[in-house]
């Protein structure tokens, strides 16, 4: 523009106020109507939490909002849900605070941004608490089926383990060592060199590898001896002891009173869950629409408001998934086995349980 022509735009359309048409004009009427109207409006419970998160929020970042501007706020939230047809505050009506609670403009975009992050969540519970929850659930289930304790044969005597491995139902048992130090008589008549060896070596027996280094009666080595294969597995030939023997460990086993309780308790979880989400499938339906009709806020918002509702259902399905799966290990955990006094019940029962 020209300088000549700028002092024509500034006094254009001077001393004209801009027209409405009569039926568009609030008379003082409709005024006295509506902030009559506001008085009665309820303020839920959500959207008060809503505004005291904010007013959490605006004091970490040191925006000082007077209790008297937090009155005003409420008072133009129940204007806003009057002018829209409402008898109750709705999170909707929050869109407007970013034009109220700020002490420099640069603060507006602080304030609108914790709205649209927050207006998501709202009706959702606290996320975070929910994720909590589900981590907790998910490392005591873990810490349940790692848990161990000594097993019981089917009449409920308690395992031990026997160096071979076997179980054994008392904590002391007379044989050989474990098979990589078990010890041997030696055959009668084995010689090492030119000297004949003692046959229990005065009862502490021979390893494998002395004896492969003896020679038997017809002069052959024992480590080819036709015979020492045979000689090896007879319990004849071995050097026992008694053993003082470790308990025989499995899974813990948990009764099904137990397992149905914990299975209760994830299960009411889940159920909250399914809420959430069945919450959020109604928000996500009903943000265009309420957007829409909406006096004060823009039909723009709906695209953001329903990117925020589905990062939040995103997270709420994961969380859900996830709890499916410890419920599944829970049912998967070991349940105590009945203990059987009838014998041929327990002959027939032989398995080993914990």
């Amino acid at each position: 523009m020209r300088d000549s022509d700028f002092p024509m735009l500034l006094s254009e359309g001077s001393g004209q106020a801009a027209e409405l048409a009569l039926d568009d004009r609030l008379t003082p009427g409709d005024v006295e109507a509506v902030d009559a109207a506001a008085k009665f409006v309820v303020v839920p419970t959500p959207v008060v939490e809503l505004l005291a998160e904010l007013r959490t929020f605006l004091r970490a970042k040191d925006i000082a909002v007077s209790d008297r501007r937090w009155l005003r706020i409420v008072r133009l939230l129940r204007v806003s849900a009057v002018t829209d047809g409402r008898s109750e505050v709705s999170p909707w009506d929050l869109w407007l605070v970013q034009h109220c609670a700020w002490q420099k403009p640069e603060h507006r975009d602080l304030v609108f941004d914790w709205y649209a992050q927050r207006v998501a969540a709202w009706g959702v519970g606290h996320p975070e608490r929910l994720s909590r929850l589900v981590a907790k659930w998910e490392h005591h289930v873990e810490q349940l089926a790692a848990q161990q304790a000594q097993q019981r044969d089917a009449s409920g005597r308690l395992l031990f383990v026997r160096p071979d491995g076997e179980a054994h139902d008392a904590p002391k048992w007379v044989g050989p060592d474990a098979r990589e130090a078990r010890r041997f008589h030696a055959p009668q008549g084995a010689r090492r060199g030119y000297h004949n060896v003692e046959v229990t070596n005065a009862g502490s027996g021979w390893s494998l590898q002395e004896l492969d280094a003896m020679t038997v009666p017809d002069g052959t080595s024992f480590s080819d001896w036709n015979q020492r294969k045979k000689w090896l597995a007879d319990p004849k030939n071995m050097i026992t002891r008694e053993h003082a023997l470790p308990p025989r460990l499995g899974p813990l086993r948990h009764s099904s009173a137990a397992i149905d309780n914990i299975e209760r308790q994830v299960m009411t979880v889940e159920r909250e869950l399914a809420t959430q989400l069945a919450w959020l499938d109604d928000r996500l339906r009903e943000a265009h629409v309420a957007i829409a009709n909406h006096p004060w806020v823009p039909d723009s918002f709906a695209e953001l408001a329903s990117l925020g509702l589905n990062r939040q259902r995103e997270l709420v399905a994961t969380l859900s998934a996830r709890l499916a799966t410890v419920r599944t290990r829970v049912r998967a955990l070991p349940v105590e086995a009945e203990i059987v006094d009838d014998p041929e019940e327990r002959d027939a029962a032989h398995g080993v349980s914990a």
